[in-house]
């Protein structure tokens, strides 16, 4: 079910960020590697093959949450636009 307003923009941030945050985590623990994919549950980010910034990650991120701030989605939804919208991105 949908998120309360009053806590829609923090679920979309903290989960927006938790994603950038193990994505460059994952980055840290594979340097060198081409690529690659971060999992959360059953969806996956595909990495490309050259390393992502965090200031490319957190551009993507500001431009997803200023996309979604009108939306009221579900918190998993939250979570499953955002690592669609990256591998997007990353495409």
């Amino acid at each position: 079910k949908p998120v309360a307003e009053s806590d829609y923009l923090y679920e979309l941030d903290k989960t927006t960020q938790e994603i950038v945050n193990a994505v460059i985590a994952w980055q840290k623990d594979h340097i060198g590697e081409l690529g690659g994919q971060v999992t959360f549950g059953d969806k996956a980010v595909e990495l490309p093959a050259s390393p992502v910034t965090l200031p490319q990650l957190q551009r993507i991120r500001r431009q997803f949450i200023s996309l979604n701030r009108q939306h009221n989605l579900a918190k998993p939804r939250i979570h499953g636009s955002f690592i669609e919208y990256l591998n997007t991105n990353f495409g």
